[in-house]
């Protein structure tokens, strides 16, 4: 607790001292970065993940900590709340040659600004998620080999669709700093729920012959704990 009242002391003397030194001269450029457009490059740490599948209780499993980049565009809408857009991927599951799942989604961020270059906020997103290049069960199956009688239980070897679809949701709470009038960086911490279905069929697809007694989709839930550090450009 030492530490973190030490932080953001020390923050708060950075923004009072940069309020204060502002004398410009005739043409000089300067701008108040809290609320300006600007394109955000992120990457998140996820941990804490669980799966939750929805046909039988028993289908719940611990899943390995991941990385997600993400793409985004933010402006003020009126004085402390800005909002954007953004798109997400886990890059890390690419690497891994596991399936890969998106975002795309939009975002409200309330703020208080602590002098002209620093600020508290909390971010609420929400918006759509899809997988692809991948069966999630098969997934699961191999990487979790601990699953595999409970999914052969309640899905008799079924298959579904390799590409997954549903919405998420995410709250989080951070601190923002612009060391320069056009370059910031921010940290933040929160909660992310996303549901997925995989249909037996999908069109356009072969027909996947149905096995009897197997429910009709693979349904489930991903539930993580993203902590992100995002660098901010002023456009």
């Amino acid at each position: 607790m030492r530490f973190i009242q030490l932080v953001l002391m020390s923050i708060l003397l950075c923004s009072s001292l940069d309020a204060s030194s502002h004398d410009l001269g005739i043409g000089d450029e300067y701008i108040a970065p809290l609320r300006y457009p600007r394109a955000l490059i992120g990457a998140d740490y996820m941990i804490n993940r669980r799966f939750h599948g929805f046909a039988d209780s028993a289908l719940r499993t611990p899943l390995k900590n991941q990385f997600s980049g993400s793409l985004a565009f933010e402006a003020g809408l009126v004085k402390y709340f800005n909002a954007g857009a953004f798109f997400a991927g886990n890059v890390s599951n690419m690497i891994k040659a596991e399936p890969l799942f998106m975002r795309m989604g939009v975002f409200a961020k309330p703020y208080i600004g602590l002098g002209e270059r620093v600020s508290i906020f909390s971010r609420c997103a929400a918006g759509l998620a899809w997988g692809a290049f991948g069966n999630y069960a098969a997934h699961l199956l191999g990487l979790y080999p601990e699953m595999k009688d409970e999914v052969d239980r309640v899905y008799k070897g079924q298959a579904y669709s390799s590409g997954p679809y549903g919405f998420f949701g995410q709250a989080s709470i951070g601190i923002e700093y612009f060391p320069f009038s056009r370059v910031g960086l921010a940290l933040e911490f929160g909660v992310r729920a996303s549901l997925y279905r995989a249909s037996r069929n999908i069109l356009l697809q072969e027909k996947v012959e149905d096995v009897p007694g197997a429910p009709s989709a693979f349904n489930f839930m991903v539930y993580e704990l993203p902590a992100g550090l995002t660098l901010q450009i002023i456009l």
